[in-house]
């Protein structure tokens, strides 16, 4: 059980972390559009509430989740920048 919460902690941190670097970055792109902005807001308040479930209810469903979710944040990074 120990192990599994020290990776559960570390998904935790990984995700706050993620978030922050987003929150970090907004800034320069509500500068450069409002639309980038907002969408770096999101991409910040989703892991970040996503960070706290999965330290609260940290079970398969919540990982299931979240994989769905930073998944389809990869793929329209991908898609962005490609076409």
């Amino acid at each position: 059980m120990d192990a599994r919460r020290s990776s559960l902690g570390l998904a935790v941190a990984l995700t706050i972390g993620a978030a922050m670097i987003h929150v970090w970055a907004m800034p320069e792109h509500f500068e450069e559009w409002w639309f980038y902005g907002v969408l770096f807001l999101l991409v910040a308040l989703l892991p970040g509430f996503y960070g706290v479930a999965l330290w609260l209810w940290g079970g398969r469903t919540v990982f299931i989740l979240g994989m769905g979710g930073n998944l389809a944040v990869v793929v329209f990074y991908l898609v962005t920048r490609t076409m």
